[in-house]
C-alpha cells in the first residue's frame, strides 16, 4: 500500500508529463489522446463474525502505526487482498482449497 504522500507525488509527476491545454499543441495533443472509462466502484455487503472483524480491526490499527498513517481503511485492505489474489496463483489455490474444506 502507497503512502499519501507517494500517491501525491505520483499524480503531481502524471500532471507534469500531460501536455498543457493552454498552448495550440497541448490543446491539440490531449484531443488525439483515447478517452479512459472511468471505472465505476460497485458496492458489496460483508459480514463478519465478531472475531475476524476484531482481528480486522486490530490489524489496520497496527497497520497503520506501522505505515505512519492515520488510519488503513477495511476498504484499503480489501482492495489490495484482491489484487493479491488475482495476482498470485498460489495464493488463489490456497484460497480455494479452504474455501473447499470449509464446505
Amino acid at each position: 500500500m502507497k503512502s499519501r504522500a507517494e500517491q501525491i507525488r505520483e499524480q503531481a509527476a502524471r500532471v507534469v508529463a500531460q501536455p498543457s491545454n493552454r498552448s495550440a499543441e497541448g490543446a491539440g495533443a490531449r484531443a488525439r489522446l483515447p478517452a479512459v472509462p472511468k471505472s465505476k466502484r460497485v458496492g458489496k455487503t460483508v459480514n463478519l463474525d465478531a472475531n475476524l472483524n476484531q482481528r480486522v480491526v486490530a490489524w489496520q490499527t497496527a497497520a497503520a502505526t506501522s505505515l505512519g498513517l492515520p488510519r488503513v481503511t477495511f476498504q484499503a485492505v480489501i482492495d489490495c487482498l484482491l489484487e493479491e489474489l488475482f495476482d498470485d496463483e498460489r495464493l488463489s489455490m490456497r484460497v480455494r482449497q479452504r474455501i473447499d474444506e470449509s464446505q
